[in-house]
């Protein structure tokens, strides 16, 4: 019998603290108070009462899961300015990392791959820009990238004159890279 009743207060004073971990945010650093009644039962509250031990909750520690929107990615690269040339390319895009595709466990670096149609004009290079920063000009296909840190980064890819005109812009390509962390 004293074994039965002993279990019955654990697993009441396991679903009570249970009940208060699932409770609203409100109330990660809540103050609570804890109380034994007449029966010998553990009684918890928000609110103070009589007899009661304020117990010291620390925040519950969270992560934001929400992906946000890259404010980067909203940067709109200077438009063609010669329409008969920007139309001899067909094609330009990112072909790797594939959009909304994750890298993980990087170290940091990788490679943005791009394709345009017809084939790259001898006097013109393909130009990188990250989260709206140069990565570089060449007349090579696949870019070389580091510090690649976690998160989300927008890659566009343009096609530029020897004198540095845009000719065509890429679709933008989101890509995340996922770290382990050492804490985890």
């Amino acid at each position: 019998m004293i074994q039965a009743t002993f279990l019955t207060r654990v697993a009441t004073l396991l679903c009570m603290v249970i009940a208060l971990l699932c409770i609203s945010h409100n109330l990660y650093a809540a103050t609570v108070y804890k109380k034994v009644d007449e029966n010998g039962n553990l009684v918890f509250s928000d609110v103070p009462f009589d007899g009661a031990e304020v117990l010291d909750v620390p925040p519950v520690p969270t992560i934001n899961l929400r992906v946000t929107k890259n404010p980067l990615s909203t940067i709109t690269p200077k438009a063609p300015t010669k329409a008969n040339v920007s139309n001899s390319y067909k094609s330009l895009e990112i072909t790797s990392p594939i959009n909304d595709s994750s890298l993980v466990n990087t170290a940091g670096v990788g490679t943005v791959t791009v394709s345009a149609s017809p084939s790259l004009q001898p006097t013109h290079k393909f130009k990188l820009l990250v989260n709206g920063e140069s990565k570089g000009t060449q007349s090579g296909s696949s870019f070389s990238l580091s510090k690649l840190y976690r998160g989300a980064h927008t890659a566009v890819v343009q096609i530029v004159s020897s004198s540095g005109e845009v000719l065509k812009v890429s679709p933008p390509s989101t890509f995340y890279v996922r770290q382990h962390s050492i804490k985890h």
